[in-house]
């Protein structure tokens, strides 16, 4: 499986909710919503936390970790941060629909 393939699957996984939703709304894009939002302040453990939604193993993990070491402006990095961002103002938001937005096959090295 593909890093791409989980977000989509968790968006999937939104958009049903959202579908039989009586306000549209969906638990767990609020969550994520709530977990990236925790990661963009730096709480401890926050990253790991909101990316391990979109890791099915420990290779997968591996590269949704920031590359301290690596160009802070790399494809990978950013699209980290997207994927951070895609969760705050992505799915939680009135008619935000895509958290592989500017992700795409970027983490799938």
């Amino acid at each position: 499986m593909s890093i791409r393939t989980n977000i989509e699957d968790k968006q999937t996984e939104i958009d049903e909710e959202r579908a039989v939703s009586p306000t549209g709304d969906s638990a767990i894009a609020n969550d994520l919503q709530g977990r990236a939002a925790a990661a963009v302040r730096g709480d401890e453990g926050a990253w790991d936390n909101y990316m391990k939604t979109f890791a099915k193993d420990s290779t997968e993990m591996a590269r949704l970790q920031p590359d301290p070491a690596g160009v802070p402006n790399s494809p990978q990095n950013l699209a980290r941060a997207y994927l951070i961002g895609n969760g705050i103002c992505g799915p939680a938001s009135p008619g935000g629909t895509e958290l592989s937005f500017t992700v795409g096959d970027t983490l799938d090295f």
